[in-house]
């Protein structure tokens, strides 16, 4: 029996999946990726990539690259993390003395993030990058270790599906403020509801003021 959309099922059970801390495969034509939330990562799970791969990363985005560089650095990266209190240390401040350890990112990377903000965990993905000679080698490999595998291609339809629309609008009162209105958006995929509270009238030719 047909259920819905299954590209999009195979994307939310691979989100639920990322949430418990569990890993997954995303691949593409040329790569085969294993990672996880590294919010959500347990020590023992940490141990078992270090088993599969001598060489496991923590992925950083540009913004977090700018700011442990102070500027010199714009692009995302990857930052080899060898075990698993220098990874929390990471995650939980700055770590401007790993510069010159900064390696450049997989285009793949970008997908394992947007997965990450799909689940509303922080955009830390902790990769080892993966050989198999074919997907069929990696679809086996996946089965005997219980871990979903996805194509990049789902992931990016998945992503352009989450694309938001005005579902009502109405003004609100903010004391010593003249105009207020407040929007409230959903997603094309349904999902939690987002919220914008405009302040006067931002020129829509210029970047507005943002409060989260």
């Amino acid at each position: 029996m047909f259920i819905g959309n299954q590209s999009s099922n195979k994307v939310e059970r691979a989100i639920s999946e990322i949430r418990r801390g569990r890993p997954i495969v995303i691949y593409d034509e040329s790569n085969y990726l294993l990672f996880a939330a590294a919010e959500a990562l347990e020590r023992d799970l940490f141990n078992q990539y270090k088993l599969i791969s001598s060489n496991v990363y923590v992925t950083l985005t540009s913004s977090k690259v700018k700011y442990i560089s102070q500027n010199k650095e714009h692009n995302s990266k990857r930052l080899l993390v060898n075990n698993f209190d220098e990874l929390l240390h990471l995650i939980n401040c700055s770590k401007e003395d790993c510069i010159k350890e900064l390696q450049c990112s997989k285009t793949i990377d970008e997908c394992a993030i947007a997965l990450l903000k799909f689940s509303e965990l922080l955009p830390y993905a902790l990769v080892a990058d993966m050989t198999f000679e074919n997907k069929y080698e990696m679809r086996n490999w996946c089965e005997e270790n219980d871990i979903i595998a996805l194509d990049t291609l789902l992931v990016n339809d998945f992503q352009q599906n989450q694309s938001v629309y005005e579902v009502c609008k109405t003004s609100l009162f903010l004391k010593q403020t003249q105009e207020v209105d407040i929007i409230s958006y959903r997603t094309e995929s349904g999902g939690r509801e987002h919220h914008a509270i405009i302040i006067g009238n931002p020129d829509k030719d210029d970047e507005p003021l943002v409060r989260i």
